[in-house]
């Protein structure tokens, strides 16, 4: 594990989501590489590539088309920092003349550091589904297929587990702005002893293959199905999706999704779990 937030390359390049870390003073220390393109093809410069920055600042100082919502970003970031707040997060358009793209802002705590960890989801797909989401919501017929997964997902309790960081609060932090119940882990044996706990109940694991404490990704699966008593549909989420595959051999109910797939994959491969799990609703 990193000593310092300077050594902490856990903001790797195999995260989806743009992700930075900033230090308890809001200065840039690191970024992934999703960070820099989307800065690189938006004509930014990203901060890896001229040292620490303000970023609250450089938020607070934004003039272009986002100004009302950039210093909204650098309260909620001082909120957290300040220990005001334990989380901050914030939903903007971010559109061009040719597509309309939303994001969500999440900022949580890093409380070793004292420093934060700043994720931009897209949750353009999600923002699209909002008016069925709503339907569904108020009882209103949907014709629409997607409609059993939306209320599913907005039951879902998910139990993610990573012994990387930065992988571990960017996949908690994409299900929650989904809609997801989210409870995080950061290795096997503190899952299983969650998974274990007479008042927690999952409906769905979302593992690791690569974990420390583990021999493989059908291994972790294994010991938490035990753990929790019944065999919870799991997805084995790793940089090696060959090995994960035959990791979980011929396990029921378990798929493999490669972490460079990114975002989408994630949850087309929890689509298909849940659309298995619950039946579409009749009448």
């Amino acid at each position: 594990m990193p000593s310092t937030l300077r050594d902490q390359r856990f903001t790797d390049d195999t995260v989806p989501m743009r992700l930075a870390i900033l230090d308890a003073n809001g200065n840039v220390v690191s970024t992934n590489r999703a960070w820099d393109d989307f800065e690189h093809l938006n004509g930014c410069r990203s901060p890896r590539f001229y040292g620490a920055a303000d970023y609250i600042e450089a938020c607070r100082g934004s003039t272009n088309q986002y100004a009302k919502e950039a210093p909204l970003v650098a309260d909620g970031i001082e909120t957290v920092l300040s220990g005001a707040a334990n989380d901050f997060r914030l939903t903007y358009p971010f559109h061009s003349p040719s597509v309309e793209r939303w994001f969500t802002c999440l900022v949580a705590p890093l409380p070793d550091t004292g420093g934060v960890i700043v994720l931009h989801v897209d949750v353009t797909d999600w923002m699209s589904q909002i008016d069925l989401k709503n339907a569904v919501e108020s009882g209103t017929p949907v014709a629409d297929s997607r409609q059993s997964t939306v209320r599913a997902w907005r039951e879902l309790s998910v139990l993610v587990v990573d012994d990387e960081p930065a992988v571990l609060d960017a996949t908690g932090a994409l299900l929650a702005a989904k809609g997801f119940s989210v409870t995080t882990a950061g290795g096997a044996d503190t899952a299983a002893a969650v998974a274990g706990t007479a008042n927690r109940s999952f409906d769905l694991l979302i593992v690791d293959h690569g974990l420390a404490d583990a021999r493989s990704g059908g291994d972790s699966v294994a010991r938490l199905r035990k753990a929790a008593g019944h065999d919870l549909p799991a997805i084995v989420y790793s940089g090696t999706p060959d090995a994960a595959e035959r990791s979980v051999g011929g396990m029921e109910a378990v798929v493999v999704c490669s972490k460079s797939s990114g975002a989408d994959a994630l949850l087309a491969a929890i689509d298909g779990l849940v659309e298995n799990r619950i039946p579409t609703p009749t009448g």
